[in-house]
């Protein structure tokens, strides 16, 4: 349940990524609307992998009876609808508070909620993304990123 509620979030995330590039120039549109086809990708092969491992333990007689009530695993539903409300948040944040300020708490926060880096490991992968980021897309490429908030 939880990597269906991850597929729809990764669709609509892309489709908004990939429309809004289409008003952009037309070098500057290429690589959002490339990343955001590759992001419709990856989210579709979640729920094809989530598909394919349900068969697999009902074939090995793991899965429940059609016909049964199952309950789903609340926990990943939850950490899956947590992950996903913070993307929504991060990319609503990134136009009113700018890319230097959103980018950093969700990193981190990410990175702990799923619990893939050590703390100390985690703020220190954190700010090298930000930097790279930065220096790729604001010094190398010199497109326009919303660094810090209009106000």
């Amino acid at each position: 349940m939880a990597r269906y509620i991850l597929t729809i979030v990764g669709l609509g995330i892309a489709a908004y990524f990939y429309f809004e590039a289409q008003g952009y120039p037309t070098a500057a549109g290429q690589l959002p609307a490339l990343v955001a086809l590759v992001v419709a990708g990856l989210s579709l092969l979640i729920s094809v992998e989530a598909f394919w491992a349900r068969r697999r333990e009902a074939a090995q007689g793991r899965a429940p009876v059609t016909g049964t009530a199952q309950l789903p695993n609340l926990k990943g539903v939850f950490r899956a609808t947590v992950f996903a409300s913070m993307i929504v948040a991060y990319v609503w944040s990134i136009e009113q508070i700018g890319y230097l300020l959103a980018t950093p708490p969700y990193l981190l926060s990410s990175f702990l909620l799923l619990r893939v880096l050590r703390p100390s490991l985690a703020i220190l992968v954190t700010a090298l993304i930000v930097a790279v980021v930065y220096l790729v897309f604001v010094v190398l490429l010199n497109l326009p990123l919303p660094l810090l908030p209009a106000w």
